[in-house]
């Protein structure tokens, strides 16, 4: 009950900036292009270990067609979180269309293979309980993502999470971003591009990452789940964050 509370917090605030985003995205750098061109095509293979991994990618040239289990999924970046309703005359948050099309496997690992640059990563790798390894988060250009809710939640398997390559200027909306990562122990960030001066939606941010630790020692503390300790631990100023 209380993920579907947090969940059903972000679904408001992004529902509230479905209609918007696109032709309002907060960067005046955004090309139309780069709103409407690019596509993300993600499909699932198998490793070597025998074990399920999804793989996200730009393209769909390099796959090898002897590993794949799935089909190949395509998505336009800016669609990968939401649905118009053409009965009710709105559009509705979602996860993208790997989270619904691919929720009956047992993912363990996340593969990005190129540079992704979407406009939101709302929900992207919501409940894969059984995630223990993204390889390439440096490659999703965090440049112009408004929106980050849910982004990891419900990635209980997870133990630490290298997000110093996220440039965060621009991200309006965190709810959820790290709810219920109930093992997440660390999570490391550049200080220079973790900039939250434009957030202004984070609640449920650290809801139930009751394992996080910043890296001078402060321990996850359920009065703070906000973007109140989203930053580098430090003697002076206590956080949930570490930087390398």
């Amino acid at each position: 009950p209380l993920l579907l509370v947090i969940l059903v917090l972000a679904l408001f605030y992004v529902n509230n900036r479905a209609n918007t985003s696109n032709n309002d995205t907060g960067n005046s750098n955004i090309t139309e292009d780069e709103i409407i061109g690019d596509t993300i095509y993600s499909y699932l293979i198998n490793g070597e270990d025998g074990e399920t991994i999804l793989v996200l990618s730009n393209n769909d040239s390099d796959i090898d067609e002897s590993l794949l289990i799935s089909d190949i999924r395509t998505e336009k970046v800016d669609n990968c979180n939401s649905y118009y309703d053409e009965s009710v005359g709105q559009s509705f948050v979602t996860g993208p269309v790997w989270t619904k099309d691919f929720s009956d496997f047992t993912i363990t690992k996340v593969i990005i293979k190129n540079t992704l640059k979407p406009l939101k990563t709302t929900f992207w790798f919501q409940n894969l309980t059984n995630l223990v390894e993204i390889e390439g988060l440096e490659k999703i250009d965090f440049t112009n993502v408004t929106d980050a809710s849910g982004m990891f939640s419900g990635c209980s398997s997870l133990t630490s999470l290298d997000l110093t390559s996220f440039d965060m200027r621009n991200v309006v909306s965190a709810s959820g971003m790290f709810s219920n990562c109930t093992n997440l122990q660390t999570i490391y960030v550049d200080s220079e591009k973790w900039n939250l001066s434009n957030m202004e939606s984070s609640d449920y941010m650290f809801y139930g990452a009751i394992n996080l630790t910043g890296s001078n020692g402060t321990k996850f503390d359920s009065n703070y789940i906000d973007k109140t300790y989203a930053r580098i631990d430090t003697k002076e100023e206590p956080g949930y964050l570490s930087s390398k």
